[in-house]
């Protein structure tokens, strides 16, 4: 998540538009695969876990989407799946919330991983897996429609 430059400062690595949209593709590919080896993985105690990262809609932060992410990656008990958690935290904690507008889509956002969730819960993998693509469609969408601010 940090650049160092030629003097060893550190600073939040950039993403343009373009790269956020691409970093995203991947996501949706990692999540919507991870789905399938978390159904035959996933514990209670990770359903908890993911429940309590979802917690209340009014104090949905970027902190607990990108927690939602990096717990459905670990679910899969896959750890190469597990080693894209940095690519998480890029998109959902720094890049997507400076897009203009993104406040106002949050709670459709949050409503979409409940959606993965209660999928999970019903150990639908596919279902789960069709409620990963349509919250990646949505952000999808969102880029489109939206400006970001110069970096």
């Amino acid at each position: 998540m940090l650049q160092l430059d030629a003097h060893g400062r550190a600073t939040v690595a950039s993403m343009d538009a373009t790269d956020l949209s691409e970093a995203l593709e991947i996501r949706e590919l990692l999540e919507s695969a991870a789905c399938g080896n978390a159904i035959r993985r996933i514990s209670r105690s990770m359903l908890e876990d993911l429940r309590r990262a979802l917690g209340n809609p009014e104090s949905a932060t970027p902190n607990n989407a990108s927690k939602v992410h990096q717990l459905l990656l670990s679910s899969s008990g896959n750890r190469y799946f597990q080693g894209f958690s940095t690519l998480v935290r890029m998109t959902e904690e720094v890049h997507l919330p400076a897009t203009a507008g993104y406040p106002a889509n949050a709670g459709k956002l949050r409503n979409l991983q409940r959606g993965i969730l209660d999928k999970l819960v019903e150990a639908d993998g596919k279902a789960a897996q069709r409620r990963v693509h349509e919250y990646f469609n949505e952000l999808h969408l969102h880029l489109a429609t939206k400006e970001r601010p110069d970096q």
